[in-house]
């Protein structure tokens, strides 16, 4: 006789889950660079590492709410909880930084590990949700080893700040 738990299903559980969990969450990731650009490298295309896309219920439009990649010009990880219309990425592959210096909805970390070439690496991003009165924050470890913890907005639970956006 077999009976099954009708709050489990395959150890996921039933309906939907949040987006973002409200704790935090984490990316991992086996990375390998084989060559970086040599020429123009401030041109370079980044190396897009994860990009998270929502929908906008009652529209065909698209947010991007979390983006990882590689800049290539300086070989910088850049993480990025911007919101911002799928429709207004560069088609040429651009990254966009936020103009506004103290923007806590992006971080940089420049570790020497991502600098070398045709060798795997092992990336895990953390991303932890605080309280009222401490800042968010995104953790990097590389092949096991800790890197940096940078402030970083959380993800917006719901979508709404790339639709006050005015361009």
């Amino acid at each position: 006789v077999t009976s099954v738990d009708n709050n489990t299903a395959g150890g996921i559980g039933l309906g939907e889950r949040l987006f973002p969990p409200t704790s935090g969450f984490s990316f991992s990731s086996w990375v390998c660079v084989d060559r970086f650009s040599s020429t123009g490298a401030a041109k370079a295309h980044p190396i897009r590492l994860l990009t998270i896309v929502r929908n906008v219920l009652g529209s065909n439009e698209q947010i991007i709410c979390l983006s990882i990649a590689i800049m290539p010009a300086d070989r910088s990880l850049l993480v990025s909880t911007t919101e911002r219309f799928l429709s207004q990425e560069k088609a040429c592959g651009e990254f966009e930084t936020p103009a506004k210096k103290g923007v806590d909805s992006y971080t940089k970390f420049t570790p020497n590990e991502i600098t070398l070439e045709k060798r795997w690496r092992h990336l895990v991003f953390v991303f932890n949700r605080s309280g009222m009165m401490k800042h968010s924050s995104c953790s990097l470890y590389i092949d096991g080893n800790f890197v940096a913890t940078n402030k970083l907005n959380y993800i917006c639970p719901t979508v709404n700040a790339a639709s006050n956006q005015t361009s």
